[in-house]
């Protein structure tokens, strides 16, 4: 399996000569986790996230912000269903995509249900948004649920 640092950089590749800070590189690569697991069941890569005050962000890129991947480890689909999220939201700051992200990830606001507005953990541990979680999406939808759609425009 691919690795969030994989991921990572090959979203900071495509976007070169730009670098997106450290808040769009955890937006960018949410809504890439989050399309893949909604449009083919599974995620790209397996790494915990965390729903925290600026919105979905992988622990371990948040603990190795540094860190370089291979994004050569990614097959030819990945890296289109990757170009596909970065055509939609590529352009956007770091906090235009936490704004949306509050706006359009249904699993994320019910993660943070019940926590204050700054707080980090929940009863000393992050609340993660589970690939179990986003996979319901599609029958919460159904029930009438705003879950946004699978990149999360609206």
């Amino acid at each position: 399996m691919k690795t969030i640092f994989d991921v990572d950089s090959y979203i900071c590749d495509r976007l070169a000569p730009a670098r997106p800070g450290k808040v769009a590189r955890h937006k960018l690569a949410y809504a890439a986790h989050r399309y893949a697991i909604l449009k083919t069941g599974n995620p790209i890569f397996e790494s915990v996230c965390a729903a925290l005050p600026l919105g979905p962000c992988f622990l371990e890129l948040l603990r190795d912000p540094n860190r370089r991947g291979n994004p050569d480890a990614l097959s030819l689909e990945e890296k289109q269903l990757i170009d596909e999220v970065l055509q939609k939201l590529g352009a956007m700051s770091g906090r235009a995509l936490a704004a949306r992200s509050h706006r359009n990830y249904y699993e994320w606001r019910v993660m943070r249900e019940g926590m204050n507005p700054n707080q980090v953990k929940s009863c000393g541990k992050y609340r993660e948004i589970s690939v179990a979680l986003i996979r319901m999406l599609p029958d919460i939808q159904r029930r009438g649920a705003n879950v946004g759609n699978p990149i999360g425009l609206q």
